[in-house]
């Protein structure tokens, strides 16, 4: 490996994803990736496979070699080992993937069943079976405080830390019954108190 692409720790995950986020760069990389026989593999001929032009495969191949996830061989270009995709993904911070954002309950029966609606802390979907729709309704419902009446602004704010689409779970909370809606103002109606 080069002086340039070698690193002691693997690259910053969020590097990677950069990277892989152009759709060109990422054509190069499947180019290299899929090389016949780990033969090194010239700008040019990565370049027609890829569908991009020369000096953007090389752009790519240089960018990819600073991060150790490809390397110089003679005139051409190989793939690195995938060890270095794995010790990035190896570097990331463990997330549990059942956290449920807020109070978990402590009934084990709603907990598991909210669980199948939430990933990272986030809502997934909105069930379609009515009864676990007003589980998962019921559980957003508890953001709020009863007695306090919140301006559309800040139910969005409120909202989007379950789910981008805030105005559909306020139509869905508005439509249960547990929130109420006068003049751009919502209010808690419903739902379970923590006490």
């Amino acid at each position: 490996m080069t002086a340039r692409g070698s690193q002691s720790q693997p690259p910053d995950p969020r590097q990677l994803i950069a990277l892989f986020a152009d759709r060109a760069r990422l054509r190069v990389y499947a180019a290299l990736m899929l090389a016949p026989d780990d033969t090194p593999q010239s700008a040019a001929e990565l370049a027609e496979r890829a569908g991009v032009p020369v000096r953007e495969a090389s752009r790519a191949l240089t960018r990819f070699e600073d991060v150790s996830l490809a390397e110089r061989a003679g005139e051409g270009w190989v793939a690195t080992p995938e060890e270095t995709l794995r010790s990035a993904v190896a570097a990331l911070p463990k997330q549990k993937d059942d956290a449920l954002p807020g109070i978990v309950p402590t009934d084990e029966a709603t907990a598991s069943l909210l669980r199948g609606f939430f990933a990272r802390g986030r809502l997934t979907h909105v069930p379609l079976a009515h009864a676990k729709r007003m589980v998962v309704l019921d559980y957003i419902a508890q953001a709020f405080e009863p007695g306090v009446r919140y301006p559309e602004a800040e139910v969005n704010e409120i909202l989007l830390k379950f789910h981008d689409d805030c105005a559909a779970l306020r139509r869905y909370l508005v439509d249960a019954d547990f929130l109420s809606r006068s003049e751009n103002f919502y209010w808690r109606t419903g739902g379970s108190v923590n006490l």
